[in-house]
């Protein structure tokens, strides 16, 4: 029995799945009419419906161009993630080919990439991809491996390639003019009517606005108080008005919350914040950093002179000068103003330490920089072991 079919029917009849159509050999097996041959001719109208392989058409990183058409044509929502990957390993698998022509695969390799581990499953997703133009299919048999190449169906091609703008949905063809034509009225409308009120309104504002002026020795880089917004009328004493002197009080600002006297904290008003900044002024510069620094390394709730060895009414010395080592405090004092793990931190110590920053990394600038009153003498012991095992 022969039986002439076109090969589009010869496609449908192999990817029908049917159970009671199987390949023995060189025939196909009906039960209703048992062995006949089956000879692939063109269609209906004498013509031969082969497809070629479009050698030489496909240009470079082709198969990067249509994995971004599905992107864009939102396909995965359409036929399904499954088609869509099943359709990039076939783009890139004839990429790594070069175009050549067809890749082949056998229902199993496939099976096995994709994750699509049924057959029925696979035949499915290869034949909504056919259907829908996006994929060209020819069945190997059982002695062969399946050829594959994927297609661009019409209209499509006609998408652009550039990136899809950050509030555009999926392009459909039939749907390109109506969502061009919302999109570009909207941008159009917005930015005229942007252009318009702008170009309507007075040149010169009403009321004036009330230029912002920085009072002579404030600090021009941020606010120094939480009050009255914009810049603070505080002005910085010229002799501590500079980025070290800056950064040490607010090193200081933020110890201070950090011990739980948040309610100490100068900066809590512009009028007490100018207070503090002129009494720190008469200490000096240099005495300033020596007494914040110090302080702050001691753990004290306030700044205290460092210098003072007089004893206190209770007999004892009131000086900063504890039994510790001065390097171990100086290390502390750094450390708690330049804490970070940043690069300009890091520097800082470096730079500020010298030899004694490597103790600091064997015990690790973090331990030393949270270190206070109740942890320094057990960090001082082992700063003294450290130092004396690195001899």
């Amino acid at each position: 029995m022969l039986a002439v079919l076109s090969t589009r029917q010869h496609h449908r009849m192999i990817l029908s799945g049917k159970p009671d159509l199987r390949p023995q050999g060189g025939s196909w097996y009906l039960p209703s009419c048992g062995f006949f041959r089956v000879r692939v001719e063109g269609g209906d109208d004498g013509k031969d419906d082969a497809v070629e392989y479009p050698v030489g058409k496909r240009g470079g990183f082709f198969a990067h161009k249509f994995v971004r058409l599905m992107h864009k044509t939102a396909l995965a929502n359409e036929l399904g993630p499954d088609v869509v990957l099943l359709l990039v390993f076939i783009a890139h698998t004839e990429d790594a080919a070069r175009y050549s022509g067809p890749v082949t695969f056998w229902n199993s390799q496939l099976q096995e990439t994709t994750g699509l581990k049924k057959w029925e499953r696979l035949n499915r997703c290869r034949k909504q991809a056919m259907d829908a133009g996006w994929l060209q299919y020819e069945d190997g048999g059982n002695r062969k491996p399946g050829r594959y190449w994927v297609t661009i169906p019409d209209g499509y091609d006609q998408i652009s390639d550039a990136p899809i703008e950050p509030n555009c949905t999926g392009l459909q063809p039939d749907k390109g003019y109506k969502q061009g034509y919302d999109e570009g009225y909207k941008q159009g409308y917005d930015a005229g009517y942007v252009v318009g009120v702008k170009q309507g309104e007075p040149s010169i504002p009403d009321p004036d606005p009330i230029p912002k002026t920085v009072p002579p020795g404030a600090d021009p880089e941020r606010p120094t108080g939480k009050i009255g917004g914009g810049y603070e009328q505080v002005i910085i004493p010229e002799s501590l008005n500079d980025p070290e002197c800056r950064h040490v009080a607010q090193t200081w600002f933020r110890y201070v919350v950090e011990i739980g006297l948040g309610d100490r904290n100068p900066e809590n008003s512009a009028t007490q914040l100018q207070e503090w900044w002129q009494q720190m002024a008469r200490k000096g510069r240099e005495k300033f950093l020596r007494d914040v620094r110090g302080s702050i390394a001691n753990g004290w709730r306030t700044i205290r002179d460092v210098d003072d060895t007089r004893p206190s009414t209770g007999g004892q010395v009131r000086s900063a000068q504890p039994d510790i080592d001065p390097d171990f405090l100086r290390a502390v004092a750094v450390c708690k103003e330049f804490p970070s793990g940043s690069d300009y931190d890091r520097e800082k110590r470096e730079s500020a330490l010298g030899p004694l920053i490597r103790v600091v990394r064997k015990m690790t600038s973090a331990r030393l920089a949270e270190s206070d009153k109740f942890t320094q003498k057990q960090l001082a012991a082992e700063w003294a072991i450290v130092r004396e095992g690195m001899k």
